[in-house]
């Protein structure tokens, strides 16, 4: 069966249809599986002096990625890796760098990550987060945990905050979930908070928390803070 062609660009080749929507100035096109998107959690620690590894979240799609990293004289370096860790050597003594990373594929390449500041001239880390609790919220059908801390101290500034949750083990190492903070939304308040709303009923969670600060500084781990959900 041959169907005629049309306007609207539908034929039939050995039994098989397919349907073309044609070009106009509307520039319609179907997409293909959606922008890739850019890394997250992306995280620079240094490891010695010079050397600092750099970590981020999977791009689904991704293929590889791109890593670059600037420093002070503003120019920009770039490498390539298909892992979602890389180390950065050689890096010169009281320089400034910024690092970001961009996820690829044969389609192209996503926007830039989040940048990481590292002022390799600040080696001092901030004060470790105080006074960590914990405690499980129910509203209607829904459970949730709700985090807060004292803030921590940084002879230069905090950046942010690091919130890791883990199981029984307390393996910080391995959280089964951790996300960011940003120490500029709680500007000048005497305390922090988070929620943490993926959690399930009849679970134990522990969280830990470090702070670090804009030359990429990390504090240590605070108090741990245990929740239980039995009987939500």
């Amino acid at each position: 069966m041959q169907l005629p062609s049309s306007k609207w660009g539908l034929r039939s080749s050995s039994s098989k249809f397919t349907f073309e929507l044609p070009s106009s100035k509307w520039g319609l096109q179907l997409p293909l599986g959606g922008a890739l998107k850019a890394p997250a959690n992306v995280e620079a620690k240094e490891e010695s002096s010079g050397s600092v590894l750099v970590t981020w979240k999977a791009s689904n799609g991704a293929k590889g990625y791109y890593v670059y990293y600037k420093s002070g004289n503003n120019e920009v370096k770039k490498t390539e890796t298909v892992f979602t860790s890389y180390r950065i050597t050689g890096l010169a003594n009281k320089s400034k760098y910024e690092i970001y990373v961009k996820a690829y594929n044969s389609n192209g390449t996503s926007a830039a990550s989040e940048s990481v500041k590292k002022n390799d001239s600040d080696r001092k880390a901030p004060s470790k987060p105080k006074n960590l609790k914990a405690m499980v919220i129910k509203e209607g059908f829904s459970i949730y945990t709700y985090l807060s801390w004292e803030p921590s101290t940084d002879n230069i500034g905090i950046e942010g905050y690091k919130v890791y949750r883990f199981n029984s083990n307390k393996d910080s190492s391995q959280a089964e979930r951790k996300w960011t903070v940003k120490a500029a939304n709680f500007k000048g308040q005497n305390y922090l908070m988070t929620t943490d709303k993926n959690i399930k009923k009849d679970n134990e969670y522990y969280y830990v928390i470090e702070a670090y600060d804009e030359a990429g500084n990390y504090s240590g781990f605070s108090n741990t803070a245990e929740v239980s959900t039995k009987g939500y």
